[in-house]
């Protein structure tokens, strides 16, 4: 009885012990992959197969692999924490019921005691959470986390909402992309206005649309000067106002070329809650945007609880998704309308022509967004009715190779696409002259792109 009984505990034991070795080998490998990778053929720490398998975050793989090796070592040593575990429970159960009845507190001042008790164990717990996911304060976070809000840029009260920060990253002096052209405030620019399209979203300097046809402009003998103003989701509003705020009175222009996606996805994410300065760095407005950054209490914008309020949108406004496709058109083009009103009059006397691109999604995808082509007949039909207004359709340009031509799912153009938006867009300039009965002189510079 007493071998069989040994051999049992024996097998217990084996199983239990190999089982802690298997999760310590697990979690030391998970911990060391990165390092070894390059040195294993897996590649770089930064990029190896295990990520891309397991989709797991890099920043968050220490943490897992140290969660593991935590869990090993509790099951290793757990009947040693369970006797101290319960003799201190035992302990502050028993000091509680002395300061009861020592100082007649009552259950209500306990319950007070013990909600102040759990409210700084879960802020404390929440900052380290936040701290660790993020690597910023609470009240960075509650102010700068919305998109396009980052290192580039900061933050203005008036319709741009942010406004690029002067020689950081890929912007120069002014603000304005870097690329293969120049430009001068003495002498004649063509500006580039809209969103990460014409802006070159992940290609380099030297790969945007603007970029390409300044090696274009390079080989005629126009002294015109090129600016890449687009920005990263900007919206047509942000876009026009960019041109009144930083170029306007700034920079002599001559043609200005807009092409923006924007406002199509924030109003399908506020719908009747939108209006034409409602963007990605300030749509939070009719949900909790206000809240976060004025709170009740200044404190509170250390609180990570207060974050997580924020977050869950409980004072968000409510949104009718129930709008009628016609509905949401009408409040769609109104606003649209609005912003290309307040471009008209800021152009008028300052710039000869201004150029309007239509958005250019993938063909693939084109007939999902029927806002987009709402848009792009609200643009048009705008440019075709102005004066001093033009529309380039390169709707057709891209109807072929989608990978090719484009970097994602969105509109982003690659290096290749970029080069042919750029190509048609001078081809239009250059030709304008021939194809206008009379383009008047204040046009006759564009027939120096020939």
């Amino acid at each position: 009885m007493v071998p069989t009984l040994m051999i049992d505990t024996n097998q217990r034991f084996s199983k239990r012990s190999l089982g802690l070795i298997v999760l310590f080998l697990i979690a030391s490998i998970s911990s060391a992959l990165p390092l070894l990778a390059p040195f294993i053929g897996l590649g770089t720490g930064e990029d190896y197969f295990f990520y891309k398998a397991a989709g797991i975050a890099r920043k968050y793989h220490l943490i897992y692999s140290l969660a593991i090796l935590m869990v090993v070592v509790l099951l290793a040593i757990r009947k040693h924490l369970i006797l101290p575990v319960h003799y201190l429970a035992e302990r502050c159960r028993h000091l509680a019921e002395g300061c009861r009845r020592a100082f007649k507190i009552k259950n209500f001042s306990l319950t007070i005691i013990s909600l102040i008790v759990a409210l700084f164990l879960a802020e404390t717990c929440g900052q380290f959470y936040l701290y660790f996911k993020s690597g910023i304060s609470v009240e960075k976070l509650l102010t700068q986390e919305t998109f396009p809000v980052d290192g580039n840029t900061r933050r203005v009260e008036d319709e741009r909402s942010v406004v690029v920060i002067p020689n950081s990253g890929p912007f120069d002096a002014n603000g304005f992309r870097k690329g293969t052209y120049s430009y001068s405030r003495k002498t004649d620019n063509i500006v580039f206005i809209g969103d990460s399209v014409l802006y070159g979203f992940k290609v380099e300097d030297h790969e945007t649309v603007p970029s390409y046809f300044g090696k274009l402009l390079a080989g005629t003998h126009s002294t015109l000067g090129v600016i890449n103003a687009a920005y990263p989701s900007f919206s047509l509003d942000q876009a026009i106002h960019r041109y009144i705020y930083e170029i306007k009175d700034k920079f002599p222009t001559r043609v200005l070329i807009l092409q923006i996606y924007d406002p199509v996805m924030v109003f399908l994410g506020t719908l009747d809650k939108w209006n034409r300065r409602i963007n990605w760095s300030n749509y939070q407005t009719v949900t909790n945007r206000k809240l976060a950054i004025h709170p009740p209490l200044s404190i509170l914008k250390h609180s990570s609880i207060f974050y997580f309020i924020v977050k869950s949108n409980i004072f968000a406004a409510e949104i009718n998704h129930n709008l009628t496709e016609e509905e949401k058109e009408i409040i769609f083009t109104s606003g649209v309308i609005e912003s290309l009103k307040i471009f008209e009059e800021a152009v008028k006397g300052n710039v000869d022509l201004v150029v309007i691109l239509p958005v250019t999604p993938p063909l693939k995808f084109r007939d999902e967004f029927k806002l987009v082509k709402v848009l792009n007949k609200q643009l048009r039909d705008f440019a075709i009715s102005r004066d001093g207004f033009s529309y380039l359709d390169t709707w057709k340009l891209f109807v072929g190779n989608d990978k090719q031509n484009f970097i994602d799912e969105c509109c982003h153009l690659t290096p290749f696409g970029a080069q042919r938006q750029a190509q048609a867009i001078f081809d239009f300039l250059s030709q304008y002259c021939q194809r206008e009965d009379d383009c008047g002189e204040s046009l006759s510079f564009l027939k120096h792109l020939q």
